[in-house]
């Protein structure tokens, strides 16, 4: 039996006369043999390759393609899961869960210096300019902007549309 020959990306792309990142497009629709990260089993490529053209060239790309195409998605869910799981043994993907206390004890902390600041503010203006300022009245506006931005997610969805002060439209 003959040694099967491996070629890198680049050889099997000039050798189909496709660019290198089409060689990886192929390959994840598993069009394309893989034998190792950037190398390729020659022979059943080319196969792959002339099954997947003359599926294009006579408009039947049931011929195999669905099969190979319901593969490639469930190769590249699994490969996905299997990232998701790594990153979780890593730490380098974390629950919701754990940020929650996070950032509420942040939003708190903000709360409060904004509220201080605030108190600080009115107290220089009574001071440099003897006036007295309505704590209340500046208290129920501080209140209310505050439980607006407490309220983000109740009030606003991913795709609500938000204009800058330049009336320049954001988000989805």
């Amino acid at each position: 039996m003959e040694e099967e020959k491996i070629v890198n990306c680049a050889y099997l792309a000039s050798f189909l006369n496709v660019s290198e990142r089409r060689i990886q497009q192929l390959a994840k629709e598993d069009i394309l043999i893989k034998a190792a990260r950037g190398k390729y089993k020659l022979m059943p490529s080319i196969k792959g390759y002339i099954k997947f053209i003359q599926g294009h060239a006579y408009g039947d790309r049931a011929i195999g393609t669905d099969l190979q195409s319901a593969r490639a998605r469930e190769s590249r869910l699994r490969g996905d899961l299997l990232q998701i799981e790594i990153a979780k043994e890593c730490k380098q993907l974390v629950s919701a869960e754990y940020f929650e206390p996070l950032l509420a004890a942040w939003a708190a902390k903000g709360r409060s210096e904004f509220v201080n600041g605030v108190n600080k503010i009115i107290a220089d203006i009574e001071g440099e300019h003897d006036v007295v300022v309505d704590i209340e009245m500046i208290g129920k506006y501080i209140a209310s902007a505050l439980d607006a931005v407490g309220d983000y997610p109740k009030q606003y969805s991913a795709d609500t549309q938000v204009n800058n002060e330049d009336g320049e439209q954001h988000g989805s």
